[in-house]
């Protein structure tokens, strides 16, 4: 974690300027981490379906449910054989996370045929990393004392929007409430119907929402 938030840190100081700065699950943990990090850098902080870590580490220990639903990224700590599962029946694993019942977009063709080739050809890839070096996210942050203890009892106190979807298979929606304790300045919405890829099925209610914070005065 530490390296990804230097990398946003310096693509930030290149530009001599703050910014607004937008993630989505784990794009969303790196940004939740450079606020607490380096609040003078973020004007607003928008994160999707990704709670404050802190958060995340204390939910995850206390509710049974969240931890059934984290089974993936326990899993994925294993070597090869995640990468041979998501593989498997023609790269099911990867259909069920975009496009499946339970884990996928809730809206009709939020994920077309067309973005879901693109997305099968990229992790189809012959080299290596172009699946392993994803899943190795995962399993360098996953349970190491660098990260929970950067992250324990941090607060974010720059103005902070975070968005979620009623239907997130993967994040209990308590977490995202719970995340007031650690973001005193965050504004909590919730998208009716809607997964854990919330900007991809609902772009226009994520749109909103994130123009009306954009323009509140703090």
């Amino acid at each position: 974690m530490e390296y990804l938030v230097e990398d946003i840190r310096e693509v930030i100081e290149t530009f001599n300027s703050s910014c607004v700065l937008v993630g989505h699950d784990w794009g969303g943990a790196v940004a939740w981490n450079l606020a607490m990090e380096y609040p003078a850098l973020v004007d607003r902080l928008v994160v999707l379906s990704c709670p404050h870590p802190g958060v995340f580490v204390k939910y995850v220990s206390t509710h049974p449910r969240q931890f059934l639903k984290s089974w993936f990224q326990f899993f994925f700590q294993l070597p090869f054989l995640p990468e041979l599962v998501f593989k498997s029946y023609d790269y099911s694993g990867l259909y069920s996370a975009l496009r499946g019942r339970h884990m996928g977009c809730k809206t009709p063709e939020a994920i077309t045929d067309e973005d879901y080739k693109a997305y099968k050809y990229f992790f189809s890839k012959p080299d290596p990393m172009a699946l392993t070096g994803p899943l190795n996210y995962l399993r360098a942050n996953i349970g190491t004392d660098p990260l929970m203890d950067f992250n324990e009892g941090t607060k974010v106190t720059v103005p902070c929007l975070l968005i979620w979807g009623e239907l997130d298979a993967a994040l209990d929606v308590g977490m995202g409430e719970m995340s007031h304790q650690l973001a005193p300045n965050m504004t909590f919405r919730v998208v009716e119907g809607a997964s854990h890829w919330v900007q991809q099925d609902q772009p226009a209610v994520v749109n909103n929402y994130m123009r009306e914070f954009l323009q509140q005065k703090y």
